[in-house]
């Protein structure tokens, strides 16, 4: 597989969704609540359904695994090589008018992520990275992105914890998840520079790959809100596990991603 042309095709897949976004952005017509999935829109259906069809057109042969068609129940299981597609991460924050979403799509190749693409629509930015080849971040996206447009971007070197700014977030459904998660904020917040929850954590990974937080830990993702971000930390330079610090698989029930001078001192606190 080229992966080159598999990144242009994603590129290109967030473009159609960044259009569907925008234009839905604070003016709603249908919202449903999936339980404790969350809430959905259709936003989040129409960008699946144009990323889906970017994607198929490019590779036929590789199945797309997107969280709306999982929820209908038109797809349940993630194959070792599938396209793994959040079509609006922070579906909450998009519905009530803050502007922290993202569109994130990866792709695992035999069980691997090989390659990741977050797109912000709200800020005007796109994050990428291809397994091998660094992590970058594009500022005031242009209609046909070129790899000159981008920067590389690295995870933070700040050493202490007092300094350090982390992300994380809860998921209020599992009330024995919550209770863990609370106990984790609970060690870092008083240890910590600062802790934000922006809900939205294809984001979250991001911005710890941008330097911008140095940790990130949150339980009971899906493969769609992590199979991206986790690559891009790890071109980044960080280090990505689950809360024992075990090699990192999409499936797993939690992940921390931090920079390296941290990883360890943040994974006492989630290893508990």
């Amino acid at each position: 597989m080229d992966l080159q042309i598999a990144l242009k095709s994603a590129q290109r897949a967030c473009q159609e969704a960044r259009k569907i976004q925008l234009a839905h952005f604070g003016g709603l017509l249908r919202v449903s609540d999936k339980g404790i999935e969350g809430l959905v829109s259709e936003a989040d259906v129409k960008s699946e359904e144009a990323i889906r069809k970017v994607l198929l057109e490019a590779f036929p042969e590789i199945p797309v695994y997107g969280e709306e068609e999982v929820f209908l129940g038109k797809d349940s299981q993630l194959q070792e090589t599938s396209w793994v597609v959040d079509p609006l991460d922070g579906t909450t924050n998009f519905i009530y008018g803050l502007p922290i979403y993202c569109i994130s799509i990866g792709l695992m190749v035999n069980g691997e992520v090989v390659l990741g693409v977050i797109d912000v629509p709200p800020w005007d930015r796109q994050y990428w990275a291809v397994k091998g080849r660094g992590s970058y971040l594009v500022k005031g996206l242009k209609s046909e992105l070129k790899s000159s447009d981008a920067e590389k971007i690295q995870v933070s070197e700040r050493k202490s914890i007092s300094n350090a700014v982390l992300a994380t977030g809860f998921h209020p459904g599992n009330k024995d998840s919550l209770k863990s998660q609370l106990q984790i904020f609970s060690k870092l917040v008083a240890e910590s520079r600062a802790v934000r929850r922006a809900g939205a954590a294809a984001l979250d990974l991001c911005l710890v790959a941008e330097g911008v937080f140095d940790a990130f830990w949150e339980s009971d993702l899906k493969p769609w809100d992590v199979a991206a971000g986790s690559l891009i930390v790890k071109e980044a330079g960080g280090r990505v596990s689950n809360y024992k610090g075990e090699h990192f698989d999409i499936r797993d029930k939690s992940i921390l991603a931090a920079s390296p001078s941290l990883f360890d001192v943040v994974i006492q606190s989630t290893n508990f």
